[in-house]
């Protein structure tokens, strides 16, 4: 199919255009200078506006072994600070006493942050044990990049689809239609 033949499955217009040229023209760089209260102000601009921000490609997956190690980094962490502070604390000149001799509030802030990295670490360790090894997230990142080099944006529909399969996905969800979470009939909207 010819980029000139190319229509919205939806619509049928052909107010479409490839969503990578999309992103890569939405990037804005320059300088800007002005004049306020009679004051020179000059700055850099860089970004990208909030379509090309939308429709940017995939980024990969936390795998099983990244979300492991940072939940190990997390409660080993957390038990050391818990361990730290208590040695602090039972010495009688600890800075973690007053000058009345009376634990301060620095000394429970620090024991509920250890507690909280403790609790995020063992939380991210469970839920490692249903994330995807890296071969997998690998593998899905690929064939969702793949599928976004193919996609075309309608710009009256705002959707996305890939020529020859008529269906729209909305834009707000492209990202779940990539990555193959999107349901095997796409409702055109």
């Amino acid at each position: 199919m010819e980029v000139s033949q190319l229509v919205c499955p939806n619509c049928g217009r052909d107010q479409v255009q490839k969503v990578s040229a999309i992103v890569a023209g939405s990037v804005v760089k320059g300088k800007a200078k002005g004049e306020v209260n009679a004051r020179t102000i000059s700055m850099d601009i860089d970004g990208q506006t909030e379509l090309g921000r939308s429709l940017s490609a995939p980024t990969g997956e936390l795998s099983r072994g990244c979300m492991e190690a940072m939940g190990i980094l997390f409660v080993v962490g957390g038990f050391l600070m818990l361990i730290w502070l208590i040695g602090n604390v039972t010495q009688p000149d600890s800075w973690f006493r007053d000058f009345s001799g009376d634990i301060c509030g620095v000394f429970w802030i620090l024991v509920v942050f250890g507690v909280v990295l403790l609790v995020c670490g063992v939380l991210m360790l469970r839920a490692s044990e249903k994330a995807p090894n890296q071969s997998e997230v690998n593998t899905r990142y690929q064939n969702a990049l793949s599928k976004w080099n193919q996609l075309f944006y309608c710009h009256i529909c705002d959707g996305v689809f890939i020529p020859g399969q008529g269906l729209l996905v909305p834009r707000e969800k492209m990202r779940d239609f990539l990555y193959d979470e999107w349901p095997d009939k796409i409702a055109k909207h």
